[in-house]
């Protein structure tokens, strides 16, 4: 990848984690339209199948953020990228800054520039 590329990737995953951040459903729903393909498989250990739409994704997050509505993600690695791939350290903490988990994404950009697959790790 070139120079140019990374720091795409780079405002790719900065923009993923804010719609991770986003109270509002409406907002989260559009930086997920922005960064991710219709079409994006996620994997998660905690989850018993593949979410293989941006849109379940965006329940799933839902769904978490209902049950956690403090917790805030942040990067705790700047994220590495080649060759259409990416991976980096992520960890969701209080605000207090008391870590509640943290683990390593992994995943795929699309011809597009969107990420189309996402696999975490935690």
């Amino acid at each position: 990848m070139t120079s140019d590329q990374t720091v795409q990737v780079e405002q790719l995953i900065q923009d993923y984690l804010a719609a991770w951040n986003a109270s509002d459903s409406d907002k989260r729903a559009m930086l997920l339209d922005q960064v991710m393909t219709s079409d994006c498989i996620y994997a998660d250990s905690h989850l018993p199948n593949l979410v293989e739409t941006q849109e379940l994704h965006g329940q799933f997050i839902e769904q978490f953020r209902s049950k956690f509505p403090e917790l805030q993600i942040s990067l705790t690695s700047t994220p590495d990228t080649h060759h259409g791939f990416f991976r980096f350290g992520w960890q969701l903490a209080k605000p207090t800054g008391d870590v509640f988990t943290k683990g390593v994404f992994f995943g795929e950009i699309s011809q597009e520039g969107k990420i189309s697959k996402l696999v975490g790790f935690v």
